[in-house]
């Protein structure tokens, strides 16, 4: 019983770390995000050269990429905002 208890655990948690990332995920591995976010853009680059349309679209919805995205979006929003920030400090 013991065995098939652990057994079921040691699989739940493989299972669980091949997921997908989620937004909470990338906003705090932003080097990850960066890198997902590369990969939707040349996976859409492909399948559009590729006339695949249908796979535009789903790279386009794929809610990993997306998290990817707004996450690596929010973090250069962040930075230009302090940088704006540190240049109106500056200048006073």
């Amino acid at each position: 019983m013991f065995k098939k208890i652990v057994l079921i655990l040691s699989v739940s948690f493989y299972l669980s770390a091949c997921s997908e990332h989620d937004l909470s995920y990338y906003q705090g591995n932003l080097e990850d995000a960066e890198s997902k976010v590369k990969e939707c853009e040349l996976d859409i680059k492909e399948a559009y050269l590729n006339e695949d349309l249908k796979r535009v679209q789903s790279i386009a919805e794929d809610l990993e990429c997306k998290a990817a995205s707004r996450a690596h979006n929010d973090y250069k929003k962040e930075l230009a905002a302090l940088e704006q920030k540190k240049r109106a400090e500056a200048r006073q």
